[in-house]
């Protein structure tokens, strides 16, 4: 008995011995394909990191300055500022000049400065420090004619202020002796104000990776904004800061320029310390400056979760080894199932770097009016609009204002292509739109500026379709303008839709002086407009057929003389069931506007 036993143990040895081995090389197998896996995805999410983070930054900065340029354009074209630079000495002009500089800088958050000079008398003025003439012969002065003379609108630069010991963006602004930018305008004088850069990075790093810097250059590689407030205190340049892969990356920035690529360079490299870091850079063509972001590859940021997962498995192949009795091929399965379900908590991670991407649909639905009714104490008209991306960003957009008591503006555009590039573009033909259309112009003079501002620097070749009106409040009179939209959809009061015969003119952007004609309808009570973009007319189903004009037009009659909002919900509604379950293609913007004929307020 004592030797079938002996041979028991022994067996029963060998058998564990065995399994801990077979184990053993199992556990190796899958920490290699762990790691090398894991090694493969951290990749790909600092590559994706990296080029949301320089978005992110682009997306802050434009959206930052064009706020800041839209509210200098205002100043510079006030009755009030125009007749002081004309007459700085008289006093009477002086005092209301300045009642509307002090009133704007005392209810904008974020300036740290504000200046204006009038070239009469080349005298100097700030809110924090005492005045003095400029002379344009000076070198140190070349800003003052830079902007007055060379400069069509405006021009950005950054400087360091001693008296705030704080580094600035400052919006250059030539104010003219009327409130149109053509060739017989005549510089005056020129207004200024400073952005915070402190204030910008902070609130910048709320939205990026911790890991990641980025910084701002120009041409000569100058940073101009920087986490560290010293570098760009001290003025330094890529170049130096980084070393051979700071001219590198200055290197690739100037053939962004040069070839006019619309994707940002991008490269790996190592440091004189062996460390690996990603750079890339990416051109701002709205302030012709640079983006570059550095991302240092540590091995946190390579396997991240992935290594813990790892560890686990270990402890949990290992529990696995002990425990081995006499069902060995019991135990095989287990690690491998353990093995799979681990896997797909590591390819789970990948998804998560997608919501990143909230930060730029944030930013863009705040730029959409949606709060309604957005003027609840006008009984003239209603209106409720919608915009749904195809991405988390998307190229279209709406909008409504009011440019007088009387005059209430409507617009509706679609930006070629999808996503971040179309996102930032529809941010600046929004910004510059809206900005002329306030200032007592018609809807063709619009077009016709907005078309020659995105024509410059439009190197990724994007355009704009655009529908304007302006549509006066107390007679009814609708004036409007096409620039390649589709038509809208006019409602008579008690009767069904029809498509509005419009003229198609060129897109926005497309090309140079181009000239858009507009024509004129009378609303009477009770009529509406149904604006849209082609998302909603080319939307698709699961054969590839479009929901076509014809549909939309069936579609709005089965529904008309609905609420506004109910309106729209079911058109989007008609579409989804058309689709039957098929992608989104393209980003879906509904607008509709009734004209009740009521008194305006006074």
């Amino acid at each position: 008995m004592n030797s079938e036993q002996n041979k028991d143990r022994m067996i029963a040895r060998k058998f564990r011995f065995f399994s801990i081995i077979l184990f053993a090389v199992v556990l190796l197998a899958s920490s290699l394909i762990f790691i090398f896996a894991s090694r493969s995805m951290g990749y790909e999410a600092i590559y994706k990191s990296v080029d949301l983070t320089a978005e992110t930054a682009k997306l802050r900065l434009s959206d930052t300055v064009n706020s800041e340029v839209l509210e200098i354009f205002k100043l510079a074209n006030l009755q009030a500022i125009q007749e002081y630079f004309l007459d700085p000495t008289d006093h009477f002009l002086r005092y209301a000049a300045e009642e509307e500089l002090m009133a704007y800088y005392e209810s904008t958050s974020g300036i740290t400065d504000l200046f204006w000079v009038s070239d009469v008398n080349k005298l100097f003025y700030t809110t924090t420090t005492p005045p003095y003439v400029v002379d344009p012969t000076l070198p140190e002065n070349s800003w003052y004619n830079m902007t007055l003379y060379e400069t069509e609108l405006y021009n950005f630069n950054v400087n360091y202020n001693e008296d705030l010991d704080a580094i600035s963006i400052w919006v250059n602004v030539p104010v003219f002796s009327d409130s149109s930018f053509n060739e017989q305008a005549v510089p005056i004088g020129m207004l200024g104000t400073g952005l915070d850069i402190s204030q910008f990075m902070s609130d910048l790093s709320e939205d990026i990776d911790s890991r990641a810097k980025v910084y701002v250059f120009n041409s000569s590689g100058a940073i101009m904004i920087s986490e560290d407030l010293d570098i760009a205190r001290n003025n330094e340049r890529i170049q130096d800061l980084l070393g051979e892969n700071g001219s590198a990356l200055y290197e690739r920035a100037m053939a962004l320029n040069k070839t006019g690529r619309d994707a940002p360079a991008i490269f790996e490299a190592r440091d004189s310390g062996g460390n690996r870091t990603i750079y890339l850079t990416d051109y701002m063509p709205s302030v012709d400056w640079y983006v570059a972001v550095t991302y240092p590859v540590t091995i946190g940021a390579l396997y991240g979760n992935s290594m813990t997962v790892v560890f686990f498995v270990m402890l949990a192949v290992i529990a696995l080894v002990l425990l081995i009795s006499n069902v060995f091929m019991r135990y095989i399965d287990r690690a491998l199932q353990g093995y799979i379900s681990d896997f797909t908590k590591v390819t789970a991670d990948k998804e998560r770097i997608a919501t990143e991407l909230n930060v730029a649909t944030q930013i863009q639905t705040s730029m959409l009016p949606s709060i309604f009714p957005p003027f609840p104490d006008r009984s003239e008209f209603d209106v409720y609009a919608s915009m749904l991306p195809a991405k988390e960003v998307g190229g279209d957009f709406y909008d409504f204002f009011l440019i007088d008591n009387n005059t209430l503006a409507i617009v509706m555009a679609d930006v070629s292509g999808k996503g971040v590039p179309a996102a930032l573009f529809m941010v600046i033909a929004k910004t510059l739109i809206k900005n002329n259309a306030q200032y007592e112009k018609t809807p063709q003079e619009v077009f016709e500026i907005v078309n020659n501002l995105l024509c410059e620097n439009n190197e990724a070749g994007m355009f704009v379709t655009c529908f304007m009106g302006f549509l006066d409040l107390t007679t009814g009179d609708f004036t409007f303008v096409n620039a390649g939209h589709n038509p809208p959809l006019l409602r008579r009061s008690g009767e069904k839709f029809e498509f509005l015969e419009v003229r198609r003119g060129f897109v926005l952007a497309g090309m140079e002086n181009m000239f858009y004609r507009e024509s004129k309808l009378t609303l009477s009570p009770g009529d509406e407009l149904f604006m849209y973009t082609d998302g909603v007319t080319e939307a698709t189903n699961r054969s590839d057929e479009l929901f076509s004009d014809p549909r939309l037009l069936e579609v709005a009659n089965k529904y008309a003389g609905s609420e506004l909002k109910e309106f729209t919900v079911s058109v989007k509604r008609e579409i989804d069931a058309f689709a039957d379950g098929a992608e989104q293609a393209d980003d879906i913007t509904m607008l509709i506007l009734r004209f009740t004929g009521s008194e305006p307020t006074e």
